[in-house]
């Protein structure tokens, strides 16, 4: 039998999860081995405090510029390795994962929403506009990871990489995501299976009464999460969804957002991957109150469709007002509808099967 080792290391939120979870029942139920294994519970390095600019920041963070921080990493995973004894690995938000099966010679696969495999290039995209001491600091830090990732590949005998990209590539990553949605924009030749989530699962639950507008809010705790419900309030909106560790009489876990039936006019969220393909897919608009960099890249292509608007968490209560009416123009509803036309025949199991086909080992070595 074929085994697989499923590693995770960051990220924690349900996104995360229901990808795992659904490619290894889909992995299962195609009669593959599966091994679920979350990396290694420890500090992060400690790097100076800034927003990262670059994914090279984030890799940073988890010691990737540290010889001995890194070389213990790659120790880690590689004995779970020699317990698990996988035929081929996939991660889900695993670099150092990633890294080790180069180290171990595995076969690997790396399944990512986008934002988790960053696009080819030296130095890393960064995430916004970047000035010119900010990435001449990015080719220092690259330089200086790549010289540690390059020193521990050596002592175990394998071939360094050109650049920090390397790692990430193209050949080795299965893009769970459509086009449009890549957090870095389309990328030619990349494989992408379109995004993996579950919208028929979770609380079955109906509309409330009223005139108002229906809106489907996923949100969390943040600031800007109060006045945005208040300005729904304002419209006499009919609001649905998540909020977890929220106001009372909110959900805290998720609600079947497939089964929604009629489905949302509009949506509130922090743009969590998901929930937006999920609800771009029933052609609904979004207003997006993004929380972290990756939400914020997503929103961002989400507004370029021209299907929402993006808010800061700072954002007046003029602002929100603004959002809300901008997004119940016809406009709006009209781009979510091309988008939901245009991948009318899509479902995640058509992602789950190109996983599974992927991951065979012969498959798996030629990518290698």
């Amino acid at each position: 039998m074929t085994r697989i080792l499923v590693a995770q290391e960051l990220g924690g939120n349900w996104g995360h999860r229901v990808r795992a979870r659904r490619v290894t029942g889909a992995l299962r139920a195609a009669g593959l081995g599966v091994v679920v294994e979350t990396g290694e519970v420890r500090p992060p390095v400690q790097t100076a405090a800034r927003a990262p600019v670059s994914f090279a920041d984030i890799l940073d963070a988890q010691g990737f510029a540290h010889v001995n921080s890194l070389r213990e990493r790659a120790a880690w995973w590689i004995r779970r390795f020699r317990d698990a004894r996988p035929d081929a690995l996939l991660t889900e938000y695993a670099p150092s994962a990633l890294f080790a099966a180069r180290l171990a010679g595995i076969p690997a696969l790396a399944l990512a929403t986008g934002f988790t495999s960053p696009a080819r290039a030296s130095p890393l995209l960064p995430f916004r506009p970047a000035g010119i001491a900010e990435l001449a600091r990015l080719r220092v830090l690259e330089a200086r990871m790549l010289e540690a990732m390059n020193a521990v590949l050596r002592d175990g005998a394998a071939t360094p990489l050109d650049r920090v990209a390397d790692l990430f590539d193209r050949r080795r990553v299965l893009l769970a995501t459509f086009p449009e949605l890549d957090h870095y924009g389309a990328r030619r030749g990349a494989r992408y299976i379109g995004p993996i989530f579950e919208d028929a699962r979770g609380l079955q639950s109906a509309w409330p009464d009223g005139e108002g507008p229906r809106v489907f809010a996923y949100l969390r705790p943040a600031p800007g999460v109060q006045g945005l419900l208040e300005a729904l309030d304002r419209r006499a909106a009919r609001v649905l969804g998540v909020i977890p560790g929220g106001p009372v009489g909110f959900n805290r876990n998720p609600v079947a957002l497939g089964r929604l039936d009629p489905p949302p006019q509009l949506a509130v969220t922090y743009c969590g991957h998901g929930t937006t393909a999920a609800l771009l897919l029933r052609g609904v608009p979004l207003v997006m109150m993004p929380n972290y960099v990756e939400q914020l890249l997503l929103a961002r292509r989400v507004a370029q469709l021209g299907a929402g608007v993006v808010l800061a968490p700072g954002a007046s209560a003029a602002e929100m007002d603004r959002a809300i009416d901008a997004v119940q123009n016809p406009s709006y509803t009209s781009a979510a509808k091309r988008f939901s036309t245009r991948y009318a025949k899509y479902t995640p199991d058509r992602a789950l099967r190109a996983v599974v086909s992927a991951l065979t080992v012969n498959r798996v070595r030629q990518a290698a």
